[in-house]
């Protein structure tokens, strides 16, 4: 990796790891006030771990999982009424709101791809959709698009989703055992 520490960071730790260089090499360090402000001052980042932190699926990680999965997810804006996923797609992502409203419409598989009736609305930040999908090898079995106010998605490919997925069943396996 080309930086480490940054879970001690992160989550006001102790940083758990021993570092030490293979030969000469230039180092970079940053303090943890030094950190905080630049987090608080990038309040798209902030934003982005304040929202994650909701994801009840994220719970079983540690703090360095966690630290690597926000690094992998990518925001991606909706302007209003713009599809996300249709029905019937293949699920190629996992989604996450950050912001705005995500309308779903038309039936489980629906009778119509091109239905405007809006039968549920996502609007709390941290909710999320495509998890079932994506685990089940299932397609898309409604409509998805950004509503009236537009939406921000923090979105997860699909191989690092389920990476995730099985990283979360191992230790959810393994904290079995050992009651």
């Amino acid at each position: 990796e080309d930086y480490f520490g940054e879970c001690s960071l992160i989550f006001k730790s102790p940083n758990l790891h021993h570092v030490i260089a293979e030969g000469d090499c230039v180092v970079w360090a940053l303090d943890q006030e030094t950190f905080k402000k630049v987090v608080t001052q990038n309040k798209e980042l902030q934003l982005a771990l304040d929202t994650l932190l909701e994801v009840s699926i994220f719970n079983g990680l540690d703090d360095a999982m966690f630290a690597n999965v926000i690094l992998d997810f990518q925001r991606t804006k909706y302007d209003a009424g713009e599809v996300i996923m249709l029905v019937g797609d293949e699920p190629d992502k996992f989604f996450v709101l950050e912001s705005g409203t995500v309308d779903l419409s038309g039936n489980w598989y629906g009778k119509s791809e091109t239905s405007e009736r809006v039968d549920k609305s996502l609007n709390i930040p941290g909710q999320f959709f495509g998890d079932f999908e994506l685990c089940m090898g299932q397609k898309i079995p409604r409509t998805y698009r950004a509503g009236p106010e537009g939406a921000t998605l923090l979105t997860l490919g699909k191989t690092r989703f389920e990476e995730l997925i099985d990283f979360i069943i191992e230790v959810s396996e393994s904290n079995l055992k050992r009651q």
